[in-house]
């Protein structure tokens, strides 16, 4: 092998390296998204959704009922209120 080649694949395979260590101890992980870490799923929103959900497909004893305890979560949202009073 000539000394040129070799000296590049031991570069290659230091810069390969280094790429590693650094991609492994320094970059940052991306946290994964679930229910216990995202403050919206404690929210009103999950119920809010739920009631928008069963009014468009013409559920709407269930549609109040969502909204009732998307109330309860936030009691200031008007537009939840507004909600309930469409769905009767």
């Amino acid at each position: 092998m000539e000394k040129n080649t070799a000296w590049a694949i031991g570069l290659s395979s230091v810069v390969l390296i280094g790429f590693f260590f650094l991609q492994t101890y320094f970059m940052p992980k991306p946290q994964p998204v679930t229910q216990k870490n995202e403050s919206d799923s404690w929210s009103e929103k999950p119920y809010d959704i739920l009631s928008m959900s069963y009014y468009y497909i013409g559920s709407l004893p269930k549609a109040r009922e969502a909204a009732e305890q998307a109330l309860e979560l936030a009691p200031d949202n008007e537009r939840i209120r507004n909600n309930l009073r469409c769905f009767g």
